[in-house]
């Protein structure tokens, strides 16, 4: 009798894990194209003698309203609410809010967002600030902190509300995050047991990091990534980054001829980085990188978020920036992986000169085109006949099955050009001569029937 009561709590055990990861994996798909709405983040407004903790002004607050509105009426489903909650809490045990009214403003942007009926992820940001403070992540501190977020959301809508750990961790070894970051779900669970976290890894929630993280215990997790490739491009002429603060003229995607090196970047990474730049800036280089990071979560049967990317506006050309923003809604929308923009309003912005329109028909059809035009592709009468198609990213071959028998497959790229129709063998395909790209994979049954389609990254 005892060894059948353990059996039914490990199968208890199994299930609930599996329910979790589907919980975490439905509530990812609901996600879809977002954006990130700064401000609550920018604690540098604020003075040293006060923790920065005054940066805060309702005026900004109150602006941010309409914002929320209009990322709505853009068509977009999730703002990530970047906010530095360490800079309004005490350095020093015990811990207290100095800043009590600056939560306030943060329900405030979460209200107007649910009102907008959009996806709302609490993100805590710079928990570091400026890195003057060394007491501010004290792991203690940054508990704290957690546990009074959690209560204070704990009532929030699971499947609307999403609690994003700790934004681009840095400077902390590998064991030693996974520690910290394992303290802070412990702390969290118990007030919030329902809420999917969002948690990236070390190394600024770098995708190589995050492809070599140990997954955590906790099921109910998205796991999240930034990306800012081609840096070199993204980051020209910003000015907190050292050795790019003189880049200036990079295109994207590269021409064959290297943009020119900076006299002060000489001998730094950032000589060797132009240099390769007509090599690396193109769309195959950034399809490479996050079809790594779509090959480990499908391995590993967990979502991914990529919570940040994007271009500073104040140097790169409009029509590159366009042209960088297409690339990787393209190979994110094919992927299936939901994201967020960096930002809605700041210095990343994609909106004209002077003004709140996006950056022409460009910026549009990329932010169109992370959900397939279906009825350009000829899928509008799809009935959804449960398929699927692996593995995805593929190089020469894939797998399909379906609930219905499948007579036959027509693959086509982004155009809508049909480009092979084949029956399967062994329900696998080969797409050896097809080039690395983007395609749609169409299935039909007797009688010519879609039965379904799935998008394909060869790469």
């Amino acid at each position: 009798m005892a060894k059948i009561t353990l059996l039914f709590a490990a199968l208890l055990i199994a299930n609930c894990g599996r329910a979790q990861n589907m919980v975490a994996a439905q509530r990812a798909a609901t996600l879809g194209s977002g954006v990130n709405l700064s401000y609550l983040d920018n604690y540098w407004n604020g003075t040293p003698a006060q923790h920065y903790g005054d940066h805060v002004k309702p005026v900004e607050v109150n602006k941010r309203q309409v914002m929320l509105a209009d990322i709505a009426r853009n068509g977009l489903k999730t703002v990530r609410i970047p906010i530095c909650f360490s800079a309004w809490a005490s350095l020093d045990a015990p811990y207290r809010w100095d800043f009590p009214q600056n939560l306030a403003a943060a329900d405030s942007l979460i209200s107007w967002a649910l009102q907008q009926n959009l996806r709302v992820i609490i993100d805590f940001h710079h928990p570091e600030m400026s890195g003057a403070f060394p007491q501010a992540l004290n792991p203690n501190r940054i508990k704290w902190i957690w546990t009074q977020i959690a209560t204070r959301y704990r009532n929030t809508d699971p499947s609307r509300v999403f609690l994003e750990l700790w934004n681009e961790p840095h400077g902390i070894k590998p064991a030693d995050y996974i520690a910290t970051a394992t303290g802070l779900m412990q702390s969290i669970r118990p007030i919030a047991p329902n809420h999917t976290l969002i948690v990236g890894a070390q190394d600024w929630n770098g995708i190589d990091a995050l492809t070599q993280l140990p997954l955590f215990d906790d099921k109910n997790i998205i796991y999240t990534f930034h990306t800012y490739d081609p840096f070199v491009f993204t980051h020209q002429g910003a000015g907190w980054v050292t050795d790019l603060k003189d880049v200036r003229g990079v295109a994207f995607p590269a021409s064959s001829t290297a943009p020119t090196v900076p006299a002060a970047a000489r001998g730094t990474w950032v000589e060797n980085a132009l240099k390769n730049y007509p090599k690396e800036g193109n769309q195959e280089t950034i399809t490479r990188q996050l079809a790594k990071v779509k090959a480990w979560s499908q391995a590993n049967n967990v979502p991914i978020f990529c919570g940040e990317f994007g271009s500073y506006s104040e140097f790169a050309d409009n029509q590159s920036r366009c042209n960088h923003l297409f690339a990787m809604y393209q190979a994110l929308g094919m992927m299936d992986i939901p994201v967020a923009f960096w930002e809605w309003d700041g210095g990343f912005n994609y909106f004209q000169k002077g003004s709140t329109t996006l950056l022409s028909d460009c910026a549009k059809e990329a932010l169109g085109f992370y959900a397939l035009r279906k009825q350009a592709l000829g899928l509008e009468n799809n009935s959804e006949v449960a398929m699927r198609i692996w593995p995805n990213p593929t190089r020469d071959t894939f797998q399909i099955e379906a609930d219905q028998h499948i007579e036959l497959v027509e693959i086509i790229n982004l155009t809508g050009q049909s480009l092979m129709r084949t029956k399967p063998i062994n329900n696998q395909i080969s797409i050896v001569e097809l080039p690395n790209g983007f395609y749609v994979i169409k299935a039909f049954g007797v009688g010519d029937k879609l039965l379904n389609y799935k998008k394909l990254v060869k790469w």
